[in-house]
């Protein structure tokens, strides 16, 4: 008998036929690997959209800096309820510092994962050397990602805080759901295919002749 503990829902789907949901270390379902799944996504999705997140307690992390919003902005600083494909979005995350000291060397992690929990984008600040410094009460850390390249869907949010990636400061799984309504990312009108891939790329296509030395064949 195996025994495979994940929160990745398309895994479970492929390698089991029945399924445990735990919830605080108690069974609340005992079925097929379908029901367990959809059940599960159904109670994440909920918790993200009821509590608000200075609300939440499933959380972990030291606490000295606790994450109390997430907001989606567009180039105006207005707040969206939903994204398009191709567009510049601010991620707003409000936080409270519980030191009362400003605190260097932040590290901030946004995680956006699928339908089927399978994490299709990792931000991270270290990424791109970024140093935060968090003010002494309150404030928010802005991520701008250009081109937004997920398509049409619904996707979940992790959030992750942490003291110069050594000490965790506060850590929520299921933070906030983000809507992406399409969009027009290649600025052909053309949305991708969502049932078939998540991930958009603009790459430029072209023809030459089968003598042309711009193509060299390799094996």
């Amino acid at each position: 008998t195996i025994l495979f503990v994940s929160h990745s829902m398309s895994t479970v789907e492929s390698l089991c036929n029945r399924g445990v949901l735990l919830e605080s270390g108690i069974v609340s379902l005992n079925a097929s690997s379908e029901e367990v799944v959809r059940a599960y996504l159904e109670k994440a999705y909920g918790t993200a959209k009821e509590l608000a997140l200075s609300q939440r307690r499933d959380r972990s992390g030291s606490g000295r800096i606790r994450v109390s919003s997430f907001k989606l902005l567009n180039e105006q600083g207005e707040e969206e309820p939903a994204l398009q494909s191709g567009k510049n979005y601010d991620f707003a995350i409000g936080y409270s510092n519980n030191t009362g000291e400003r605190l260097n060397n932040v590290v901030v992690c946004v995680d956006l994962i699928d339908e089927r929990g399978v994490r299709v984008i990792l931000l991270k600040s270290t990424f791109t050397n970024h140093n935060l410094t968090l003010n002494a009460d309150r404030g928010y850390i802005l991520c701008r990602v250009k081109n937004f390249p997920l398509v049409q869907g619904m996707y979940r949010v992790t959030l992750h805080l942490a003291h110069a990636d050594r000490e965790v400061l506060d850590h929520i799984e299921d933070a906030a759901n983000v809507s992406v309504d399409g969009g027009d990312f290649f600025g052909t009108g053309n949305p991708g295919i969502p049932n078939l891939c998540k991930f958009l790329v603009n790459a430029d296509w072209s023809t030459t002749a089968a003598n042309s030395n711009s193509y060299t064949q390799s094996i």
